[in-house]
C-alpha cells in the first residue's frame, strides 16, 4: 500500500481455466518452446539466387537460404520437414523442450501427412512419440480447413452451409419474413460458413460452378421458385435478391487478402509466401497442368482490368 512493497507470498492457485490471462501466458510459453526447438529443422523454400536467376516467381530479391519449420496457431502446431528421419528428430526435440515447461504432445491428436511424394516411396522411419506410432493420414483439418485439396475443402464447406440453411429454413421460407431480412440472415449464417478460408482456394471451373449453384438453389428456395420454372434467369435471380455470384465475392476476397499480405514488410511470412511457388522439381512434374494460386490471382487482375476497360468504353 501507499507505494510500498508487501512481504513475499507464494502463489499456489495458478491461472484458472477461462481466465483471460491464460491464453496470453500460454502463447509466451509455446513461443519459447518453438524458438528453442527450431534449430536447423525445416523445409527449404528459398535456396538463394545465383547470377540473377530466380528461385520462385516473385522472390528474386531473396539471396539467402530460407527455411520454414513450423506453422502455429495457439496449440495447433504443424511441423514441416522434407525428410522422415529429420522429422522424427524435430518431433523429439519439441517433445523434450515442451517437457521442460510442463507441456506434453498428445499422441492421439498428432498426425503425419506426406505431400508431393511418389506413391511407391515408404517412410524411412515410423514417426512416433514415447514409442507410440503417429497415425499417417491423407488429409487433416488445420484451423477448420482441409489440407488435402481445395476440392475437398469446398465440398465440405458446401455441406456445412446446407446444414446451416436447413436449420433456418422455416424462417427463410416464411412468407411473413421480409426478403431483405432473409438475404441478410442467409449471408450471415450460411455464406459466412461457405466462404470460410476461401482466400486461399484454387478453384477449377467445376468447383466455381458448384459454389454458384449452391447460392442459386438457396435463393430459389427463399423466393419459393421451383427448379422447373426455367424462365427465371440467373441474372434476374441475382437482381431480385440484390446479390452477386459467390465466385465474384471470392475473387474480391482473394484480391483483398493478397493485397493486404503484399503491403506487409518483406520479412513477414505472409508477404514471402502469398505468391510463392515451389522450386521443387517433383512438384512441378506432378502439378504442372494445374492452376496455381499465383496464376489465379493474375487471372483475377486481368478480369478486373477487362471489366474496367469495358466500363470506360461504355462511358465514352
Amino acid at each position: 500500500m501507499e507505494g510500498q512493497f508487501s512481504e513475499q507470498f507464494k502463489v499456489t492457485t495458478g491461472v484458472l481455466q477461462g481466465d483471460v490471462l491464460a491464453p496470453f501466458l500460454f502463447i509466451i510459453v509455446i513461443d519459447y518452446v518453438q524458438k528453442q526447438s527450431a534449430g536447423d529443422f525445416g523445409y527449404i523454400t528459398h535456396t538463394g539466387t545465383k547470377h540473377g536467376q530466380r528461385t520462385s516467381l516473385r522472390n528474386a530479391h531473396v539471396n539467402e537460404e530460407y527455411k520454414l519449420n513450423d506453422l502455429d496457431f495457439a496449440d495447433d502446431i504443424a511441423l514441416l520437414e522434407s525428410d522422415m528421419t529429420r522429422s522424427q528428430q524435430q518431433l523429439d526435440t519439441h517433445k523434450v523442450n515442451a517437457g521442460k515447461v510442463g507441456l506434453e504432445i498428445n499422441v492421439k491428436k498428432t498426425e503425419q501427412m506426406r505431400l508431393n511424394q511418389p506413391n511407391n516411396t515408404a517412410p524411412l522411419v515410423n514417426l512416433g512419440i514415447n514409442g507410440e506410432d503417429i497415425a499417417t493420414v491423407k488429409d487433416f483439418k488445420y484451423l477448420g480447413a482441409h489440407m488435402e485439396s481445395t476440392e475437398k475443402d469446398v465440398q465440405a464447406r458446401i455441406g456445412l452451409a446446407w446444414v446451416a440453411f436447413h436449420k433456418l429454413e422455416p424462417i427463410l421460407k416464411s412468407a411473413k419474413t421480409p426478403l431483405n431480412f432473409k438475404i441478410r440472415l442467409f449471408n450471415a449464417a450460411c455464406v459466412s460458413i461457405l466462404l470460410y478460408g476461401c482466400e486461399t482456394w484454387v478453384l477449377t471451373k467445376d468447383l466455381a460452378n458448384d459454389l454458384d449453384i449452391f447460392a442459386r438453389k438457396a435463393y430459389r428456395i427463399i423466393l419459393g421458385i421451383r427448379q422447373s420454372e426455367t424462365h427465371w434467369t440467373n441474372e434476374k435471380l441475382y437482381k431480385i435478391v440484390n446479390s452477386e455470384p459467390i465466385t465474384t465475392a471470392i475473387r474480391i476476397r482473394q484480391l483483398k487478402f493478397t493485397g493486404h499480405c503484399l503491403r506487409m514488410n518483406n520479412d513477414e511470412l505472409a508477404n514471402k509466401f502469398i505468391l510463392y511457388e515451389s522450386n521443387n522439381t517433383l512438384v512441378k512434374r506432378t502439378y504442372q497442368q494445374r492452376t496455381t494460386y499465383t496464376h489465379q490471382i493474375s487471372g483475377h487482375l486481368s478480369q478486373d482490368k477487362n471489366v474496367q476497360l469495358s466500363a470506360i468504353e461504355k462511358a465514352q
